[in-house]
Order: structure tokens, then C-alpha cells, then sequence
């Protein structure tokens, strides 16, 4: 809805939409055909997916159902901003330091976050995804995550 919402207003340069993954509506999404603006890639290997990260501007969720994702935090590992729908745990990966949290399921406030987003300056856009990497190796990388797993063993075991 989003993509289409870009065309229609003639914005569709402003964004293109790279969808990676083959989940049970790939299928159904292409057979209905996306607009000009939005590319199929399917399931991806990891150097394909390195690629893409390289050369994204921000990475996108728009979900309704999440626990923690873990593709937010490779987002994050990759100094890409993040615009994701607050649910779950995503409100402890993501703050206006580095991206936007919106409502779940609905295609307006995603619509605007973009454009907020293209309408920051490079160095902004910048700062974003680098205070997200810092974020996700300072709170979610394995030394951290295993530190404090251990320090929680250690206390329930007293």
C-alpha cells in the first residue's frame, strides 16, 4: 500500500522497496504485480543479503506480529537505520536515535516516517545507523548477550 501510495502521489523515485525473504504471501504478492518501485528478490544467500544491506539506504518492518527480530539487529550491525512497527521487543532495539516506531498495520504513519526519513540530510541518515550499530554491539552482541546470561545463571544458582 505504501508503494503504491509513492506512485500515485508521483513520488515513485523517491523510493525504491527491495522485499527480501520468500514467505507464505511471496507468491500471492507477485502474482497480484507490486509497483514500478518495489523489487521481488526472494530468499536470499548471505552474501546477497550483505549486498543489499551495503547498498540500502534504511531497512524496513512493517509487522504486526514480532518477538525480538533478529533481522532488526543485523540492520542495526550494518549502521542502517530502521523504520519498524512497535511490537514486541522492537521498542528496545529502536528509538528516534536510530529510526522511527509505528503503529503496527497501519500504512499512513510508515508513509510519513519515510518521507521524514528521505527528507534528512546524508550526515543525519548517517548518524542514525551508526547510533544503531553502537547500540546493537553495546547491548546484543554475543560477548554482552553471554556476560549477562552467565551473571543470571550465577544469581538464580545462589
Amino acid at each position: 500500500d505504501v508503494a503504491k501510495r509513492f506512485v500515485a502521489d508521483g513520488r515513485m523515485q523517491l523510493v525504491r522497496f527491495d522485499l527480501v525473504g520468500d514467505g507464505p504471501l511471496f507468491e500471492q504478492i507477485g502474482s497480484a504485480g507490486v509497483p514500478g518501485n518495489v523489487r521481488l528478490l526472494g530468499r536470499l544467500d548471505d552474501d546477497q543479503l550483505a549486498r543489499c544491506y551495503a547498498t540500502c539506504d534504511a531497512f524496513i518492518l512493517p509487522t504486526r506480529f514480532e518477538g525480538m527480530p533478529t533481522v532488526v539487529l543485523e540492520a542495526m550491525a550494518q549502521a542502517k537505520p530502521v523504520l519498524v512497527s512497535n511490537v514486541g521487543a522492537t521498542a528496545e532495539l529502536v528509538d528516534m536515535h536510530n529510526g522511527y516506531l509505528l503503529p503496527p498495520g497501519q500504512a499512513e504513519p510508515l508513509y510519513d516516517a519515510i518521507i521524514s526519513f528521505c527528507e534528512r540530510s546524508p550526515e543525519a541518515r548517517m548518524k542514525m545507523g551508526r547510533y544503531g550499530e553502537e547500540r546493537a554491539r553495546e547491548l546484543f552482541s554475543w560477548p554482552v548477550v553471554t556476560e549477562r546470561f552467565l551473571k543470571l545463571v550465577k544469581e538464580i544458582a545462589r
